[in-house]
């Protein structure tokens, strides 16, 4: 799972968080030894199916971005959440594809992207 997220993540991801996974200003912001991470796995995966709109402040530094929704099977979406939870020193836990699946099951049949405080107020 780790080496297709890395794929996968070289392909789409980078263009924006970068390869370095430290994000790009006015861009994306770092996924590197972020908060949101090593965080709430629930959280990554709704953002990587829905989007993310509007503030969210990641190590610190207040960003204002649009994140689109990546339209992925639960397999590539965990793969990529595995590759971001365990590259650059990370040694966050992986994802599985039943996780990814049940969480966006919950989550019914929202279309819109999820702001930050959304976000943080989920379990």
């Amino acid at each position: 799972r780790f080496e297709r997220g890395a794929l996968v993540f070289r392909d789409l991801c980078s263009t924006c968080h970068q390869a370095s996974g430290r994000g790009q200003a006015g861009m994306a912001p770092p996924l590197r030894g972020s908060e949101w991470v090593f965080g709430s796995e629930k959280r990554l995966v709704l953002i990587m199916a829905h989007g993310l709109h509007g503030p969210i402040r990641v190590d610190g530094t207040q960003w204002d971005m649009e994140m689109p929704a990546f339209a992925g099977s639960p397999e590539e979406i965990a793969s990529i959440l595995t590759y971001i939870r365990r590259e650059w020193g990370h040694g966050a836990d992986p994802v599985a594809p039943d996780s990814v699946e049940r969480i966006l099951d919950e989550s019914g049949a929202r279309v819109e992207a999820w702001t930050a405080e959304e976000l943080l107020k989920l379990r």
